[in-house]
């Protein structure tokens, strides 16, 4: 089905021509992008996933590719699948390929914080669709306010350097590339954009739960205080990215070789790198390897890197990795355990050999 009848008016004559001008060039520069692009879009069905579907597919259109919309079905409400069904239709009504992901029941069945189980979840099966598919780029619909809540957060909980900076706009997952060309825009310019197509969405009542942490904030916070933690956001942002430089060149120093389960660096050019390089850089391949998503404790990675500087250490773990050091060689790998669990976090969804582009 074409998108024919469906095809918005000149980015010049559009009522949101600011916010489609704003987006193309933010999208742009989270590139390069490959000829003809297949970008593949997070799709919950509310307001910022739909605006940035269509966004993204008017955009990839313009560059001789096309969008896959990926619905995650988390089956935690009764109405999920017909709302999964009904969003697949609103968009295949505008030429948009969609795939619906089932998630497991067994989320159901798991004890412990159930948002951060579903997030989880839903991360693994976007990327692991990306992975099967050879489509490097996931697009996922943070935007202004959802960045001001996440820096929000992290202060509450002790923030660090990168807490601070908020969500990047840019991050790998999985060997996926994980984009978000909707931070600089806040959700009522997103809400305008679809009043303007027009094009309906799904409301999602569990946004309204003040029980979840992060629904009882965005209530809490004024439009000053959102401001501010954006400024300070875009601050901390940028320190971080003048970190990530230096933190790529410090790895190209003392990293020997890679491959998907083990890592073996120098030690001695190792142990002479500045210290918070060496533990960033410790931080990085623990969790690359462990699987995780999300650094180790900070102070569980300096006592190691600590440990790691005497001439009597011979081996440790952290991060569901082993660490050992053999003459002058310093080697970090996953557990066997982690190995043996099969896990698809943990392995290709393809061989190495069919994938355009290496998977770390």
């Amino acid at each position: 089905m074409t998108d024919m009848f469906h095809a918005p008016p000149s980015d010049a004559h559009h009522p949101c021509a600011s916010l489609i001008g704003g987006y193309s060039a933010t999208l742009a520069g989270l590139g390069p992008f490959e000829p003809a692009p297949h970008l593949a879009v997070a799709l919950s069905g509310g307001a910022d996933s739909t605006a940035l579907t269509l966004l993204t597919h008017y955009w990839v259109k313009g560059h001789g590719g096309h969008v896959t919309a990926l619905i995650v079905d988390h089956g935690l409400r009764p109405e999920s699948a017909a709302e999964a069904a009904e969003v697949q239709q609103r968009m295949a009504a505008r030429g948009i390929a969609c795939v619906v992901l089932t998630l497991p029941t067994c989320l159901h069945e798991e004890t412990g914080n159930l948002m951060a189980r579903a997030r989880q979840a839903r991360y693994d099966a976007l990327t692991n669709w990306c992975r099967a598919a050879d489509v490097l780029h996931l697009l996922v619909a943070h935007h202004a306010q959802d960045q001001a809540e996440t820096a929000a957060l992290h202060h509450l909980r002790g923030q660090t350097e990168d807490g601070a900076a908020g969500m990047a706009a840019l991050s790998l997952r999985s060997g996926v590339r994980v984009l978000r060309p909707l931070l600089p825009f806040s959700k009522e310019q997103l809400v305008a954009y679809l009043l303007a197509e027009p094009m309906a969405w799904v409301e999602d009542p569990t946004n309204r739960n003040l029980q979840f942490r992060r629904n009882a904030l965005r209530h809490s916070l004024t439009e000053e205080m959102r401001a501010q933690l954006l400024a300070d956001a875009r601050d901390a942002g940028r320190a971080r990215a003048t970190r990530d430089v230096a933190q790529a060149k410090a790895a190209a120093r003392v990293i020997l070789s890679l491959t998907s389960a083990s890592v073996t660096c120098n030690r001695e050019q190792f142990n002479a790198l500045p210290p918070e390089h060496a533990t960033r850089l410790l931080a990085d391949m623990l969790t690359a390897l462990g699987g995780g998503t999300t650094r180790p404790r900070q102070h569980e990675t300096r006592r190691l890197y600590h440990a790691m500087l005497e001439p009597a250490f011979t081996a440790a773990t952290l991060g569901h990795c082993h660490i050992e050091t053999r003459q002058h060689m310093l080697h970090i790998r996953r557990e066997q355990r982690k190995i043996a669990s099969g896990n698809a976090a943990f392995s290709p969804a393809k061989p190495l050999a069919a994938s355009p582009f290496w998977w770390l």
